[in-house]
């Protein structure tokens, strides 16, 4: 639950960094679909996404001792997701519908006699992206739309481990995302079960 509640936060800073963003852009006011479906599933979401970026928030920052770093993270999390066959997009301005997959290390330390011997908490992997009031379609929010995460315990030998986990998570994400998008190109049966979004993606500093 505290992990959720991370991941919400964390979509709550990146949201109001693209709103800063874009302030200077004009934003249209989507439409309210009538047609529009519920979303039974939450892969029923990744309809029609074309393309993502990735931020990355890594906790406490002394993994990096251990190589795992927010950059390095990122790195992984990119690759996989073109080893899987999605496409990224990077310090993208003003274009449309640009989800944010968000990757969430967040440990604390296990100590014994005052030395540390490991690392527990959990890693989270979402999806978040802009969405609307059906009753009020002017007034939009970020918020994830797909969620799945771990917990994990591993010894301080053990810790660049993490990295698998990761990548298990991100290839959770991509199988979701080519079942609703085969071939990167959703039919109009699927497309009808997500209502269209605008948002905006930037490079995104996690903190």
């Amino acid at each position: 639950m505290e992990a959720k509640k991370f991941l919400t936060a964390v979509a709550i800073v990146i949201c109001a960094g693209l709103l800063v963003a874009a302030g200077t852009q004009q934003h249209k006011p989507a439409r309210f679909v009538p047609e529009a479906k519920f979303a039974l599933e939450q892969k029923d979401t990744l309809v029609g996404i074309q393309s993502i970026c990735v931020a990355v928030d890594v906790q406490p920052p002394e993994l990096a001792n251990y190589g795992i770093t927010k950059e390095a993270i990122k790195t992984i999390a990119e690759m996989q997701l073109q080893k899987n066959g999605i496409k990224l997009r990077k310090n993208y301005y003003g274009e449309d519908d640009v989800p944010i997959l968000v990757v969430i290390v967040n440990l604390i330390k296990i100590d014994m006699l005052y030395h540390t011997v490991g690392y527990a908490g959990a890693i989270d992997v979402g999806l978040t992206q802009s969405v609307y009031l059906s009753r009020k379609p002017d007034i939009m929010r970020m918020a994830p739309t797909w969620e799945a995460g771990k917990t994990i315990r591993v010894g301080k030998n053990k810790v660049q481990s993490i990295r698998e986990d990761i990548i298990e998570l991100i290839d959770e994400f991509s199988k979701d995302y080519l079942a609703m998008n085969p071939k990167g190109q959703p039919t109009k049966e699927k497309q009808q079960k997500a209502i269209p979004t605008k948002s905006y993606c930037c490079s995104v500093k996690v903190r």
